[in-house]
């Protein structure tokens, strides 16, 4: 029995996704072949890969973050602050 995957999806044209006020509506998109661009609401990238290998077919499209993610586990860099008086 083949489960398939039922997710939100959203579709955006060129003109709005190239507008100075746009917000993506979720994290993971593609761009299909009419150039409009399907938003997937998921959080997890897996789950998007799969809508997408169903609906369009398997490799025809990959996935993308239209924002960075936040990572899991621990911290691999840090931050520091400059001390003052330092010379260029």
């Amino acid at each position: 029995m083949n489960k398939s995957v039922v997710l939100k999806t959203t579709v955006v044209t060129f003109e709005q996704y190239t507008a100075l006020d746009f917000n993506p509506p979720a994290t993971f998109f593609i761009m299909n072949a009419l150039g409009e661009y399907i938003f997937i609401h998921t959080r997890e990238r897996l789950k998007a890969q799969t809508w997408v290998d169903e609906h369009y077919g398997k490799g025809q499209y990959t996935v993308k973050a239209s924002k960075l993610q936040r990572g899991k586990g621990d911290v691999t860099c840090r931050g520091s602050q400059t001390k003052r008086g330092q010379k260029k």
